[in-house]
């Protein structure tokens, strides 16, 4: 039997809330000197921000966390201490955390959340552009080309936060059809300015053979009246 004053919430810190971060923050500390980099590097897979700035928990491949790595022992102490569970989506092995308390109230994690969750919207709206443009044939109308998409995808490159999988191809595929577009922009202006220079080149040889033509023309119009005026004087 469990008993309600173990569960609900003590005049001081306490109850199940209180439990639970402290069992969580053990075994954290568990990882040594590299706990911090290693709970950022698992709390950014297993969780999601959404547009209003809520932390919620996130479903996580557990083939994204490498067997023998500070991130997976990690994940293994927090499912053996039943604060995260594994399940299977289209036959994957996954993983996520079991209480949103953990996102709620564990100050490592608020703490986190300033300086990451940004990050977390930007990598999560990369997640949802990805599956619009796979539901849309994957056509290349649906890639995100624009500045600010680039300038998203470069960011969370940086951050090694673009996920597998359709997002990653996504990504790959919006930064080369980016490159084409502004291949094909360079072209274009580099056309425009070639054919600039030689209409101006043709308009100077046109205007110089205009002048020659017409200079050519006083001269015969002269000669033709000098010959007439002789004829004159010879035979009136």
């Amino acid at each position: 039997t469990l008993l309600w004053e173990v569960y609900k919430p003590s005049g001081r810190e306490g109850g199940l809330r209180s439990s639970l971060i402290e069992v969580a923050e053990g075994l954290v500390s568990v990882s040594g000197a590299d706990a911090d980099a290693v709970f950022r590097r698992v709390m950014r897979e297993l969780t999601s921000v959404s547009e209003d700035g809520s932390a919620t928990r996130r479903y996580a491949l557990l083939d994204g966390f490498p067997v023998a790595s500070p991130e997976r022992a990690l994940i293994g102490r927090l499912v053996a201490a039943r604060l995260a569970v594994t399940d299977r989506r289209d036959t994957a092995p996954v993983v996520c955390l079991a209480h949103e308390a953990l996102l709620q109230s564990w100050p490592r994690v608020a703490t986190w959340l300033q300086q990451e969750s940004a990050l977390l919207r930007l990598r999560d709206e990369l997640q949802r552009d990805a599956h619009a443009w796979d539901s849309h044939a994957r056509s290349d109308g649906w890639l995100g080309i624009e500045p600010d998409k680039l300038a998203t995808l470069g960011q969370l490159e940086r951050e090694g936060m673009v996920p597998g999988g359709i997002a990653a191809e996504y990504a790959q595929r919006s930064r080369r059809r980016a490159r084409r577009n502004r291949l094909i922009k360079r072209t274009a202006v580099g056309s425009i300015v070639i054919l600039g220079v030689l209409s101006v080149i043709a308009g100077s040889i046109a205007m110089h053979q205009r002048d020659r033509a017409v200079a050519e023309a006083t001269t015969a119009d002269r000669t033709s009246q000098f010959m007439v005026s002789l004829f004159k004087l010879a035979d009136p």
